[in-house]
């Protein structure tokens, strides 16, 4: 049961990353002037799976301290992080959704969704490397 919370994170940090490859298409022909087909409906499926994944992902974090350790936010800096997560999941989200429902080039508010998107994946990477240490610290 301990161990649903990390195996189903690593798999959704890999499927962040696949996102934003997708993205980085995009970004790469809108301004970096490279060719590449953007695969726009499977960016946004896989993106709002990607998104609700974290989400939840950090619900059942809390959950699983709570329940476990009755102590939400006892594993420090990766509690941390993923509060500061939260708002990008938010963010991500919101200006995805606007960007799907209003299509045009050069919007710049894709700008702003790739940024917080990156620093989302970035992040993601950090809690692989704090849940490692919540892993040994409390479980092994």
């Amino acid at each position: 049961m301990l161990y649903a919370h990390p195996i189903l994170m690593l798999c959704l940090v890999a499927l962040t990353f696949y996102v934003l490859r997708l993205g980085a298409v995009r970004f790469a022909a809108v301004h970096l002037g490279r060719k590449g087909v953007f695969a726009w409906k499977r960016h946004v499926f896989l993106g709002r799976l990607a998104m609700a994944g974290l989400a939840a992902g950090m619900c059942g974090g809390l959950f699983m301290t709570w329940y476990f350790w009755s102590t939400p936010g006892s594993t420090g800096t990766h509690f941390h992080v993923a509060l500061a997560m939260m708002a990008l999941v938010a963010s991500g989200a919101a200006t995805g959704w606007s960007l799907d429902r209003v299509r045009k080039p050069k919007n710049p508010l894709a700008l702003l969704h790739a940024a917080g998107n990156v620093l989302l994946a970035l992040l993601a990477l950090v809690q692989m490397y704090t849940g490692y240490g919540v892993l040994k610290d409390f479980l092994w």
